[in-house]
């Protein structure tokens, strides 16, 4: 799931802290808002995912492969992942 939130700019990440009014928060308070997000993202992708291709994704996640092969593997199976990461950062 670390690959996950590298899906997530650093922009996208402080607009997020900036929404939900974590800006003066601890750095683990940020960090934890950021990881349920991601939670959220990455329970989305495997929802929409076959079984074979959620065993792929977390074979790319324990194998370190770089940020843009999973980028690629995930647009590749999920057309509308920009819809999905969008609409986790900005629901309620």
């Amino acid at each position: 799931m670390d690959q996950i939130q590298n899906l997530l700019s650093e922009a996208d990440k402080q607009n997020l802290i900036a929404r939900l009014g974590l800006t003066n928060a601890t750095e683990d308070q940020k960090q934890q808002a950021v990881n349920e997000v991601v939670q959220n993202i990455y329970t989305r992708i495997a929802g929409a995912l076959v079984e074979e291709d959620v065993k792929t994704l977390e074979k790319l996640n324990e194998g370190g492969i770089n940020n843009e092969a999973i980028k690629y593997f995930l647009l590749s199976r999920i057309p509308n992942l920009g819809k999905i990461v969008a609409e986790e950062l900005t629901s309620p």
